[in-house]
C-alpha cells in the first residue's frame, strides 16, 4: 500500500502537478473548441474570440513581461510574423499579463507587429492552460484548437514557421535559426514565478 502510494505521488510528479511544471497534462486537445473570453485590447476595446476570429484564423501569442526567455524568443518570432504580412486570412495578437499603462509602455519600446490584449491577472492565461512565456496558439475559423506551442528551440519556430504560411496562405518563408536552442527552453512559469 505505502508502495503505491509512493509510485502514485512519483508518477504524479513526473507527470506534472499543479506546481508549475509544463506537462502534456495540462495542454490544450487539437480539434477541441477553444475556450471562449472577453479581453480588453491596448486600446480599452473589449473582445472576444469571436471578435477575433473575424480577422481569420488567430494565432494568440502568450507574452509574460519580462521573462528572459520570451526576449529571446521574441525577435525570432517577429521576424516570422512580419515576413507573412500584411495578409487577410490570419492574424497574430498578443495576450500580455501587464495593465493598460504598462502595456502601453511596452508596446512603445517593442513595437510588436500584431494587436495586444491584456491579461494582468492571468485569467485567459489559465483558460488556456499556459504554464509559462512563450507560447502561441492557433485557433481555426470554426474556434478549434490548431496547436499550441510552449516554450522556445529551433524545431519550435520551424514547426510555427509551416503553421503560419499554411494558415496565411503564403509561400513557405526561409529563415535561419541556426542560433536558437536545439532543446526546448520555458520561461518562468505564470503561476508562482
Amino acid at each position: 500500500m505505502l508502495g503505491s502510494l509512493a509510485l502514485g505521488f512519483a508518477v504524479s510528479t513526473i507527470l506534472g502537478s499543479p506546481s508549475g511544471c509544463a506537462s502534456a497534462k495540462q495542454s490544450l486537445t487539437p480539434g477541441d473548441l477553444a475556450p471562449e473570453f472577453l479581453i480588453s485590447s491596448i486600446e480599452g476595446k473589449r473582445l472576444s474570440l469571436k471578435d477575433l476570429r473575424g480577422e481569420g484564423v488567430v494565432f494568440l501569442y502568450f507574452i509574460k513581461d519580462g521573462d528572459s526567455v520570451n526576449n529571446d524568443a521574441m525577435p525570432y518570432i517577429h521576424r516570422l510574423i512580419r515576413a507573412y504580412y500584411p495578409n487577410e486570412h490570419a492574424k497574430f495578437f498578443g495576450v500580455i499579463n501587464v495593465d493598460q499603462s504598462r502595456a502601453r509602455a511596452w508596446n512603445a519600446e517593442i513595437n510588436p507587429p500584431y494587436k495586444l490584449l491584456l491579461d494582468p491577472r492571468g485569467d485567459l492565461i489559465y483558460k488556456y492552460k499556459i504554464e509559462s512565456s512563450p507560447a502561441i496558439v492557433e485557433i481555426d475559423t470554426e474556434g478549434k484548437i490548431v496547436k499550441e506551442w510552449q516554450g522556445f528551440s529551433g524545431y519550435w519556430l520551424k514547426d510555427l514557421n509551416g503553421f503560419v504560411s499554411k494558415a496565411t496562405r503564403k509561400p513557405l518563408k526561409q529563415f535561419d535559426f541556426s542560433k536558437t536552442p536545439s532543446v526546448t527552453q520555458f520561461g518562468r512559469p505564470y503561476r508562482g514565478g
